[in-house]
């Protein structure tokens, strides 16, 4: 490895801790149930580390890439099944319902998740 490649994995490391550390953050002090960010697979480990020092729970995601994973980051036992619930694989369209849910699981406001479900032609006019 290089000395820019190290340089670049620092970078990247450091970068995921504080995108973990927030999310923690958000979770603790109420302005979240749950953050979910992605990731690269290879720092499994050291999002599980920060995320445990920072207080919280989580559930990682690995069933969307090879490469790639998902972190759901929570502070209470009963938004695990929360998301056991609301994200469980159906083969079936997902409904606004189910939009609107987890939009504010992880904190959107009315106002973003109305704009998403228009944009996305769930509903017309949602703010007008």
């Amino acid at each position: 490895m290089s000395k820019s490649d190290s340089g670049v994995e620092a970078f990247q490391k450091g970068y995921l801790v504080g995108k973990a550390e927030v999310y923690c953050e958000q979770v603790r002090t109420g302005a979240k149930l749950v953050g979910a960010f992605g990731f690269d697979r290879r720092y499994i480990g050291l999002v599980r580390r920060t995320v445990k020092l920072e207080g919280c729970k989580i559930v990682i995601d690995q069933t969307y890439s090879p490469d790639r994973a998902t972190a759901y980051v929570y502070k209470y036992a009963f938004v695990k099944m929360l998301m056991k619930t609301f994200f469980k694989p159906s083969g079936e369209p997902v409904a606004g319902s189910g939009i609107w849910v987890s939009g504010k699981l992880f904190g959107y406001s009315d106002f973003e998740i109305a704009r998403y479900l228009e944009d996305q032609g769930y509903v017309k006019n949602a703010l007008r």
